[in-house]
């Protein structure tokens, strides 16, 4: 068998591991694992020895009793083995490489807090190791644990202080960096609610106080649920934006800490970045080594990567040597999820091209695209400016002759941050198209999988207009966008909000509804929806079923009083009077009401064959067992926001907008996207107005 099969073979086996775990047959799935390793010695397998560390991280990620160890090597306690149980209270976490005066001066602080249970400290191989140094000035207090992570040439935030995270052992987590001060009050003045996270916010610090930035307070579950600090960022910058995004894209609500409380000891940036002590050699130099650079390097590449979430493999270390209040590890080779060098070289480039065309002078070469792509770009130009020193530039290109001629400059944008469920999104974006297209703008859908709706757009859509997948709220303010967010439940958000279209200024809107513009209207946003392509896997689905039934029944219950415990359903994505409004619309949906009106259909002959789509499987039983053959409906086994729940939805109501009269549910964005959808119903009722 050539090595190319062998491959193959390998990665079948492994997603049938993955299916049988997602099916809970923990056993079959290890008995695959170890099939594997039987299959396949290093001796015939060039690759064997990184197949089989996946194999490790596999079990490691799905809890399960298998494991490879080498031959001659003793087995070792697993980092993630190590927390038995999470108890009540706070765990302080904190890093440190090279920064032990800084801790010291931070720790006493911290210590006087007694609401901190433990202080876990990450040594990520410091020179003078950490455990050694504050022992020497006194420091023996029984909460303090050291993790020393040996043999790590550089620094890499996010590894390091998800070590921390999984070694905490208490309900709550306080990160902060090595040189971030406590107030004895902190605590008293920080309260931690349900459904929150605390962090420091750099627009509201005084001078100097940026950095307090990267603190936070969280619950562990809350932090663990998104798989903290992505480990695709492994060099400064963006790793706590990006934390902050997925929380909040989880359904969490980020408050500013009481700044007056914690205090940030001031260094320069030689402390957070390793070349920064090299004199620059060139105008190249000088702007790929600054911190701006790096941040947005690497806003970008987590742009162009998949999203970090609790799918994606963490490093592994294991525990090699312990002793009270000291722990030493180690990590293993390979990195589960590592960047392909292209994305990280076009990631940089973009960084560079963005902060380049915020220059004065020959740097008005440059018309920046906002997706970060080079509209106009004279590369002899650009090779000058950053392959020299300013002066050479200047000297080697005419940079007076170099302004991008105004008939191919780019059109102002209309970024439309679509929220919520399939329907919310589909009309938001719908409005925003047609306000892009009687402006003249470049419409832009920002669609980001959350736990409102788990999949994307081209998981829908054979969609070729401009598509990304990470939203920007807080960058579109701070780059001066006009920015509207009519997400009501949101800290300054203004629902309804007229959009002001400023020529040439591009507008960030955030949305689950229609826009407020008079370029916007029904028909016309219908029109584009209509347009959309489906994709094979929908189109897919649809197959085999009855079509073109006379009566399209949509029951909207989930969300209803007593059942909104998902996460998706809860009162926090909403106001208080919107969800008792949404408590009162549901109730009025209930399937019993639907049922009363379609028998009175029966009786008129008007309902000889029906078309159902409703939210819970006890729903279609109830219906099946009262209506049997007339009811047609798409079969399946999940009633969630996954991939394949969101595709059934999308085949649900292009089958229900295929029916002759609709019996909708009031205030559901899913029974209106069947109006919009439809060209084909004569009459159309509405639970709690119409039956």
């Amino acid at each position: 068998m050539s090595l190319e099969e062998k491959l193959v073979r390998f990665w079948k086996q492994m997603e049938r591991a993955r299916q049988l775990v997602k099916a809970d047959n923990k056993d079959g799935a290890s008995e695959i694992l170890s099939d594997i390793l039987a299959q396949h010695s290093a001796d015939d397998w060039a690759v064997a020895e990184k197949h089989r560390f996946m194999i490790n991280e596999f079990s490691r990620t799905y809890g399960l009793d298998f494991r490879y160890e080498r031959q001659g090597k003793p087995a070792r306690s697993n980092l993630d083995s190590y927390v038995k149980t999470v108890r009540p209270g706070i765990s302080l976490v904190t890093c440190c490489k090279n920064r032990n005066e800084n801790l010291v001066q931070a720790l006493s602080s911290w210590l006087v807090c007694p609401e901190i249970a433990e202080v876990v400290i990450v040594d990520w191989t410091s020179a003078d190791p950490v455990y050694e140094y504050i022992r020497d000035r006194g420091f023996s207090d029984p909460r303090i644990k050291v993790f020393r992570v040996e043999h790590e040439p550089r620094w890499i935030l996010s590894y390091a202080f998800n070590v921390g995270f999984r070694a905490s052992s208490c309900e709550k987590i306080i990160k902060v960096d090595a040189d971030i001060v406590l107030d004895a009050g902190f605590f008293q003045n920080n309260e931690l609610e349900k459904n929150t996270f605390i962090t420091g916010n750099w627009r509201h610090a005084d001078a100097g106080q940026e950095f307090i930035n990267g603190f936070f307070y969280i619950s562990r579950k809350d932090l663990l649920g998104v798989n903290g600090f992505s480990e695709l960022i492994t060099t400064y910058g963006w790793d706590d934006d990006d934390l902050y995004d997925r929380l909040q894209t989880n359904g969490l609500t980020r408050k500013s800490v009481d700044c007056t409380f914690l205090n940030h000891l001031p260094h320069d940036d030689s402390a957070r970045l390793e070349d920064a002590n090299t004199l620059p050699l060139n105008a190249r130099d000088e702007l790929v080594n600054s911190t701006k650079f790096k941040i947005i390097a690497n806003k970008f590449m987590t742009g162009l990567m998949p999203l970090w979430n609790s799918d994606r493999t963490q490093q592994s270390f294991s525990i090699e040597t312990v002793k009270p209040g000291f722990f030493s590890l180690e990590r293993h080779i390979g990195a589960p999820h590592a960047v392909p060098s292209q994305i990280r070289e076009d990631a940089e480039h973009y960084a560079a091209i963005h902060m380049i065309s915020w220059q004065p002078g020959c740097y008005r070469a440059l018309e920046l695209d906002r997706l970060g792509a080079a509209v106009v770009l004279q590369k002899h130009a650009m090779d000058a400016i950053l392959g020299a020193d300013i002066e050479a530039a200047l000297q080697k290109s005419d940079c007076n002759q170099l302004d991008a001629p105004s008939n191919i400059a780019a059109r102002p944008k209309l970024f439309i941050d679509a929220q919520h469920g399939l329907g919310n999104r589909l009309r938001a974006i719908a409005s925003a198209a047609a306000i892009a297209e009687n402006d003249n703008r470049e419409l832009v859908v920002v669609w980001q999988p959350d736990h409102h709706c788990e999949c994307r757009m081209t998981d829908l859509f054979q969609y070729d207009g401009a598509l990304i997948e990470t939203g920007f709220l807080n960058g579109a303010l701070s780059d001066g966008l006009s920015v509207y967010n009519y997400m009501e439940a949101e800290t300054g958000a203004d629902k309804d909000a007229a959009i002001e279209l400023k020529a040439g200024r591009d507008i960030y809107a955030r949305s689950a509804y229609a826009l407020n513009s008079p370029l916007t209207d029904w028909v016309t946003e219908n029109d584009f929806l209509k347009k959309l392509k489906l994709s094979g896997e929908v189109l897919g689905l649809m197959n085999g079923v009855r079509r073109h039934n006379l009566l399209g029944v949509h029951v909207r219950m989930e969300g209803g009083k007593g059942l909104d415990s998902h996460s998706y359903e809860r009162s926090e994505n909403w106001t208080t009077a919107s969800h008792a409004e949404l408590h009162y619309w549901r109730n009025k949906s209930h399937f019993s009401h639907f049922m009363k009106r379609i028998d009175d259909l029966i009786k008129a002959d008007a309902a000889e064959t029906i078309f159902l789509a409703t939210d819970r499987a006890e729903t279609y039983a109830e219906f099946i067992a009262r209506y049997g053959d007339r009811i047609a409906f798409l079969e399946r086994e999940v009633f969630d926001r996954s991939k394949l729940q969101i595709q059934y939805a999308l085949a649900d109501v292009l089958l229900l907008s295929n029916c002759q009269k609709l019996l909708g549910s009031s205030w559901s964005s899913f029974s209106e996207l069947a109006l919009r959808l439809s060209d084909n119903f004569k009459k159309v009722e509405m639970s709690g107005k119409d039956f």
